[in-house]
């Protein structure tokens, strides 16, 4: 599933959705019962840097509940928001039960399309 940058009321119009965690994780995988993988939107659109950096909003959306981030543009930006996914684990700010949920889902896929054996 893609988890939209769309603002709404449930947090006050104030986050964009793919970082909310009462959206990416609570309502869609709670409420709704989504089992498969979340790729985010794009983080490089203006709908997320005109108030984040990329790098912060990869380690938000992970820790709201998203499983890939999509990151365009230049490899420095995507390796930014790599390396601040990075430290956030390596730090503790993603627990590691959150990146395990994240590797399964992907790696499940990846079983199901016969991408890995």
């Amino acid at each position: 599933m893609l988890l939209s940058h769309a603002l709404y009321p449930m947090n006050d119009f104030t986050a964009p959705a793919s970082l909310t965690r009462s959206i990416a994780t609570d309502l869609l995988r709670g409420e709704l019962g989504s089992a498969g993988v979340a790729i985010t939107d794009d983080l490089a659109d203006p709908a997320i840097t005109s108030s984040y950096s990329v790098a912060e909003a990869a380690v938000e959306a992970v820790g709201a509940g998203a499983d890939m981030l999509y990151v365009s543009g230049p490899p420095g930006v995507q390796e930014a928001a790599y390396a601040a996914v990075l430290r956030a684990a390596q730090g503790g700010e993603l627990p590691d039960r959150r990146l395990d949920e994240a590797l399964r889902r992907v790696l499940e896929a990846k079983l199901d399309y016969g991408l890995i054996r």
